[in-house]
């Protein structure tokens, strides 16, 4: 033991404290937490520095990662390496100060790929799989960058290799992050998601099916977005329409996923896959319920596909103003988010000899087409008159019953005009998408509008 016994009894003290603060339901202040751990680090280096003894060691290195001093805990993690080639405990306890200091980092903070690689392989040397170990969490974090790349399929598939979902864990976090809830999908369903995504880029797409097929059977829970296996029926739907024998099956099953949550990504994918049959007609109207059901209407990248959809539509019905028009707003959607834009969408934008994305801004141009994509999408809608009941305080969505009981709803976002206008007793126009229709009763209608009163 170190000749100051005074200094390690207060620096085991100072460590305790720290856990019993950490481990206390009742304290919920991370601030409080990391002050006590950075209070026992100092003390507890007093007496490393002393006799660099193992059992100091791991609580110094436990405290120095707790209060976020990661190049301090890799630098005593290394010699408690060195000291323990062979102990399990020492190699996770490395293992994870590596993690903490060249793993963790968000996607977007990793500007040395081969650095992170490296971090990330030697981990994977010194530990093995489990649930909650080193090892896996290196993997996942290795594939959550791997995904947000191009052109990295075979390397996100070896990754996929060095772990199997029975190593995985099947907990789905739900965590606040700025004042909102967020499901956090378990490592199991993630391993998934990223295997089925892998198979499907490769049109490997049976193996994908069968990959979906699995999931669905294996995964006991699902994060919030993935209710029910959402993205997994999806995917397996995508892969069948690729396949003759099972595009019927594919279709039904999106269909499906919209009679449960009509996702405007799920609109999107139909009119693709009817786009590229020539079914130019049932392509453009979910085009249009791609574009309608799209609630971040400033960020209109996302929604390129079901844009060039129509711009193209329109080009063949030589329909070129406004077949000009859309491929404008692509044009200029990309670069408000400072995206290269390609030769093609820049001459498809030219109208007469005049660039209509330099014509015309941005915020002019959308509202004129989402006017456009309403009109024409109301031919598809079933129409109800119905009066107001209620105005939920928030203004965020109104209930509404017409002359024959039925119950109604829309969100304030769906609305076509003047929303302070908007109380009880108003008469309004709901238009209701047939294969959407809610079963408790409650349809949303996805355009609404007040009623023009007829002249007397």
């Amino acid at each position: 033991m170190p000749s100051n016994e005074e200094l390690v009894n207060s620096a085991i003290k100072a460590f305790d404290e720290a856990e019993k603060i950490t481990n206390s339901v009742e304290e919920k202040e991370p601030g409080k937490r990391m002050k006590a751990y950075d209070t026992a680090a100092q003390l507890l280096e007093a007496v490393w520095r002393e006799g660099n003894e193992k059992k100091y060691g791991f609580k110094l290195v436990k405290a120095l990662r707790r209060s976020k001093r990661y190049e301090d805990a890799l630098a005593v993690s290394r010699e408690l390496f060195r000291q323990n080639r062979e102990n399990d405990y020492v190699k996770n306890s490395y293992a994870w100060v590596i993690y903490d200091y060249k793993i963790r980092a968000r996607n977007e903070e990793i500007t040395d790929e081969k650095e992170f690689l490296k971090a990330a392989n030697a981990i994977c040397e010194m530990t093995t799989a489990g649930k909650y170990s080193p090892y896996t969490a290196t993997v996942m974090k290795v594939l959550d960058y791997l995904k947000k790349k191009t052109n990295r399929i075979d390397l996100e598939e070896e990754w996929l290799d060095r772990i199997q979902p029975a190593d995985l864990s099947n907990e789905v976090r739900n965590i606040r992050d700025n004042g909102k809830n967020i499901s956090i999908p378990s490592d199991k369903e993630k391993w998934f998601t990223h295997k089925s995504s892998v198979l499907y880029e490769k049109k490997d797409y049976m193996e994908c099916i069968k990959c979906c097929d699995r999931a669905l059977e294996e995964l006991e829970v699902y994060s919030k977005n993935n209710e029910g296996g959402f993205f997994f029926i999806r995917k397996r739907a995508l892969a069948k329409l690729n396949i003759p024998q099972l595009e019927e099956s594919g279709l039904r099953d999106l269909e499906e996923l919209l009679s449960r949550r009509p996702e405007w990504y799920i609109f999107s994918d139909l009119s693709s896959h009817f786009f590229r049959k020539g079914l130019f007609s049932d392509a453009y109207k979910n085009a249009l319920f791609s574009l309608v059901y799209y609630p971040n209407k400033r960020k209109l990248v996302t929604v390129k596909t079901p844009l060039e959809i129509l711009g193209k539509i329109f080009e063949t019905r030589e329909e070129k103003e406004v077949s000009a028009k859309h491929y404008a707003l692509i044009v200029n959607a990309f670069k408000e988010e400072k995206f290269r834009v390609s030769t093609e969408y820049l001459t498809k934008a030219t109208l007469n000899e005049e660039n209509l994305a330099e014509k015309l801004p941005i915020k002019l141009l959308n509202a004129e087409l989402q006017r456009f994509w309403i009109a024409e999408l109301k031919k598809y809608l079933d129409e109800v008159h119905a009066t107001v009941t209620k105005v939920l305080p928030d203004r965020r969505k109104v209930f509404a019953e017409s002359e024959d009981r039925l119950k109604y709803s829309f969100r304030f976002a769906n609305f076509q005009g003047n929303t302070k206008q908007l109380s009880n007793k108003d008469r309004v126009t709901l238009y209701l998408n047939p294969i959407t229709s809610k079963k408790d009763g409650t349809n949303e209608a996805i355009i609404a509008e007040k009623t023009v009163s007829a002249n007397p």
